[in-house]
């Protein structure tokens, strides 16, 4: 069993540290962020130290991190919490769900997180930091290089790259042989069918609110 330092106390160090402590595998024995932004001693029942002093309580030769911070600054703050942990000489720590499908030869960075009933298919590689939600799908061939965040349900056709710092959101859906640029932003639900430009930002359409109240829908 991993004994394992969480950085963070939002809420997805909370998906973080339910998934692990489920999971039984980990031993999950506290959390830290920066001190200047300590307002509490504990969450979840466990200690919170400030990161500037967490080897003494938590030695880097005993102890493990998992970087639990989601995609602010466009991954940004993760990948710079994450190097900030290397630097300390940390292990850092990939959690796959026990409910993942990992399909044929996959290659996992470290620091990241597959949430469960993903399913990511044979020569699929992902970097490091990548966070990845619950019920994704990722077809073969498929790369995703460090710092991206998946969000959960998005679907990935196979034969494709997302390069670093890119967002995919909810229930997107990205069309196979195409290539999503640094930084991009997928928005939640949309489809791509082309290659996107780095630093771009890609929404689909809003539901659109029809001049008919429900009930005079008569065939629904």
């Amino acid at each position: 069993m991993s004994s394992i330092v969480i950085f963070g106390i939002g809420d997805f160090a909370e998906v973080v540290h339910a998934s692990l402590k489920h999971d039984g595998r980990y031993e999950v024995c506290g959390f830290t962020i920066h001190e200047k932004y300590l307002s509490k001693t504990t969450f979840q029942g466990l200690d919170v130290v400030p990161f500037e002093r967490v080897e003494e309580a938590f030695p880097s030769d005993r102890f493990a991190m998992f970087v639990a911070v989601g995609y602010r600054g466009i991954n940004q703050v993760r990948a710079e919490l994450y190097s900030l942990c290397k630097r300390k000489n940390y292990r850092m720590v990939t959690y796959v769900s026990p409910r993942a499908s990992l399909i044929g030869n996959i290659e996992l960075g470290e620091n990241c997180f597959i949430g469960e009933n993903t399913v990511i298919r044979t020569s699929s590689r992902v970097g490091n930091n990548v966070i990845v939600g619950a019920c994704c799908y990722m077809g073969q061939n498929t790369v995703i290089r460090d710092h991206c965040f998946i969000s959960q349900s998005a679907s990935l056709a196979g034969n494709l790259t997302i390069d670093e710092y890119a967002f995919i959101g909810p229930n997107s859906t990205i069309r196979d042989r195409i290539h999503i640029g640094s930084r991009c932003v997928i928005g939640a639900g949309a489809v791509v069918l082309r290659d996107t430009v780095p630093n771009g930002v890609y929404r689909a359409r809003e539901a659109e609110l029809l001049p008919v109240p429900s009930s005079d829908l008569k065939k629904l």
